[in-house]
Formats: C-alpha cells, sequence, structure tokens
C-alpha cells in the first residue's frame, strides 16, 4: 500500500474510493480501487 508522509498540496480535504469503467469517450481508461485524496491545491490518486 502507499501511503503519503509529506504532502505537498496543503490541507486535506476530503478522501474516498474511486472506480472507472471507461464511459467518458474522451477518456480511454478504466480505473479499479483507486484510493483518491483532496488537497487545498490538487489531488492524489494512487
Amino acid at each position: 500500500m502507499f501511503e503519503v508522509i509529506r504532502s505537498e498540496y496543503g490541507k486535506e480535504l476530503g478522501r474516498f474510493k474511486l472506480d472507472y469503467l471507461g464511459e467518458h469517450p474522451r477518456l480511454d481508461a478504466i480505473v479499479m480501487n483507486a484510493s483518491v485524496k483532496l488537497f487545498e491545491q490538487g489531488l492524489l490518486i494512487s
């Protein structure tokens, strides 16, 4: 498992799990069981 020790993105605003099965016509990708963390200045997907 990957864990962030120090964040360059500022204060953490929230976190959630994500599954994306490629429904968007301009994004050709599938993402399964990704952990997403929202920060003040960006996001981290692992």
